[in-house]
C-alpha cells in the first residue's frame, strides 16, 4: 500500500503528530513502552492491555514515532473507519440484546461487574468512565457508552 492511500486527512494526522510529541522521549524519537497505551488511549483508540502487551512484544521496549507506529495506529483505528461502520451497529445491537433485562434495558451495576470480573477486568478508574451515565442503559445511553470514539476521522485519504 503507497502512503497516498494509507495516509490519516491532514486534522488527524495533525491531532496524532501533538498527542506523540507529547508522549515521546524528549531526548530520542520513541515513546517508551509504558506509554504507549496511553498514547493511544489520549487519540480516542481503547486499546486494550492485550493489545497494548502484543505491540511491546512484537516491536520491544521503545516504539518508533514514524512509520512503525503510524502502521499501528492504522491498523487500531480500521474498525472506526465508514466500512466497518454497519459492522460496529450490529456488534453494537447484539451485545445489547444479550445484556438487557425483562425491562429492556440494561443495568448498569450488571455491566460493571461483567467489565470487572470477566474477559480483559477494567480497573476502578477505567470503570468510573461510566459514572456519568443512567443506572439502567436503554440503547442508546448503551450505544454511547460502548461505541467507538467519533472525534477523529479515522479514515484514510
Amino acid at each position: 500500500m503507497d502512503s497516498s492511500s494509507s495516509e490519516f486527512k491532514p486534522g488527524t494526522r495533525k491531532a496524532i503528530d501533538e498527542v506523540l510529541q507529547f508522549y515521546k522521549d524528549p531526548e530520542r524519537d520513541f515513546i517508551p513502552a509504558s506509554k504507549v497505551a496511553d498514547c493511544l488511549r489520549a487519540l480516542g483508540i481503547p486499546i486494550t492491555r492485550a493489545q497494548s502487551q502484543k505491540i511491546i512484544d512484537q516491536f520491544g521496549l521503545e516504539l518508533g514515532t514514524g512509520e512503525q507506529l503510524m502502521s499501528i495506529i492504522r491498523q487500531l483505528t480500521k474498525p472506526f473507519r465508514d466500512s466497518d461502520k454497519d459492522h460496529i451497529e450490529e456488534s453494537i445491537k447484539n451485545a445489547f440484546m444479550a445484556l438487557k433485562d425483562v425491562d429492556g434495558v440494561v443495568s448498569k451495576r450488571n455491566l460493571r461487574h461483567l467489565l470487572k470480573n470477566t474477559g480483559e477486568r477494567l480497573n476502578d478508574e477505567e470503570l468510573s468512565l461510566m459514572d456519568e451515565y443512567p443506572d439502567k442503559l436503554d440503547y442508546d445511553s448503551f450505544s454511547k457508552l460502548i461505541r467507538p470514539p467519533q472525534h477523529l476521522d479515522w479514515n484514510l485519504v
